[in-house]
């Protein structure tokens, strides 16, 4: 039945032209009449389904471009299943992160000739649901993940599932079991970031970092081992929470550290953005960076852009959103019957002006 309908659809395309007006256009008959094949010829090479020799393919071809005719994408998706759909599930395409990686998966798929749709969830769980409806009924044949605490949930992975829909993860801190996951290796980001400050001469350093985040624990965690196989240390005195991830809310959270009295020489921030305000509070403070207190972080967004520039630990989105476009598409097409595994993408460390050996000093002198 599924293929009568889609066959009706293809062969009956109209379209209106202008108010009360419809203009019947180019059908796979006439397709195949100016190729001089038959309807099932067409078909095939509309599909892929069977093989057609290369001239007749061409001929096809050339009918198609001549006669401008586009095969129905909705009849196709009854013949053959798949609507050549997948969608990408992000708290907000505006953070800088995302968007690297979209761009990759649109370059996957584009190449591939399927389209992506984005839903921005804002963070909100009644807004997921909403989007996983509404992808269910548009028969997507894939989602990417965001790996953020309101998507990363078993949940959300089994309901997509159970129509048929396959998922992999992509970046945040919160990986799954049961899908494919390409995420950064945030707690060797910490520790390799960490090893280079100790290797400085580092040995007392602050952490400034949001107050819930899975990504945060798991760098402080490998910050504090770098620390700690040193002989340094990363007190709980000097770590410092803020309820924000912006420059506002690191500037907060840096002041509240100098204030403490607690000596250290080097502050790790969560983002670029929070040791914006890092810098910031420190340079308001009478401390110069890096003469007095060197700042790390993580991210490229505005890290290059900052004076001084910030040393900083850089995960790669472009090749992960690409990976993971890369293993969407081969679970879709079935190319992979591996167990789905977690794929951890090492962090690059970029060195710049705001770090240096550091000199005696404490937050407490001037």
């Amino acid at each position: 039945m599924a293929k009568y309908i889609a066959y009706k659809l293809v062969v009956t395309q109209v379209r209106a032209v202008g108010e009360g007006t419809v203009v019947c256009v180019a059908t796979i008959r006439d397709v195949a009449k100016k190729a001089g094949v038959s309807v099932a010829t067409v078909s095939a090479v509309i599909t892929g389904k069977k093989r057609v020799s290369e001239e007749l393919s061409t001929r096809v071809k050339r009918a198609m471009n001549e006669l401008d005719y586009h095969p129905n994408a909705l009849a196709r998706a009854l013949y053959t299943n798949r609507t050549n759909s997948v969608a990408f599930l992000v708290p907000d395409i505006a953070n800088h992160g995302f968007s690297r990686a979209l761009h990759a998966v649109e370059q996957v798929f584009d190449e591939r000739d399927v389209s992506v749709f984005v839903c921005n969830t804002g963070g909100d769980p009644a807004l997921v649901a909403r989007y996983q409806k509404r992808l269910i009924d548009m028969r997507v044949d894939g989602v990417i993940l965001a790996l953020t605490w309101e998507l990363a949930w078993p949940e959300i992975v089994d309901g997509f599932k159970r129509h048929g829909v396959h998922v992999v993860g992509l970046s945040g801190g919160r990986p799954l079991d049961g899908i494919d996951c390409f995420l950064a290796d945030e707690m060797l980001g910490g520790y390799d970031l960490g090893r280079y400050l100790v290797g400085l001469g580092h040995r007392a350093c602050a952490f400034i970092g949001p107050s819930q985040s899975a990504v945060g624990d798991q760098r402080l965690s490998g910050l504090r081992r770098a620390f700690r196989e040193s002989g340094g240390e990363l007190p709980d005195a000097l770590i410092v929470t803020t309820s924000v991830y912006t420059s506002e809310g690191g500037r907060e959270a840096a002041l509240r550290l100098v204030a403490s009295g607690e000596p250290f020489t080097c502050i790790v921030a969560f983002n670029d953005l929070m040791a914006v305000g890092v810098v910031a509070a420190l340079e308001e403070q009478g401390m110069d960076v890096p003469q007095h207190v060197s700042v790390a972080t993580f991210g490229d967004t505005y890290a290059s852009l900052t004076r001084p520039r910030l040393t900083t630990m850089v995960y790669d989105e472009k090749v992960a959103g690409t990976k993971a476009a890369e293993r969407l598409f081969g679970r879709i097409k079935g190319d992979y019957e591996s167990r789905p595994e977690q794929h951890l993408i090492r962090m690059r460390i970029a060195i710049n002006t705001s770090t240096r050996v550091p000199r005696p000093f404490s937050a407490s002198t001037s």
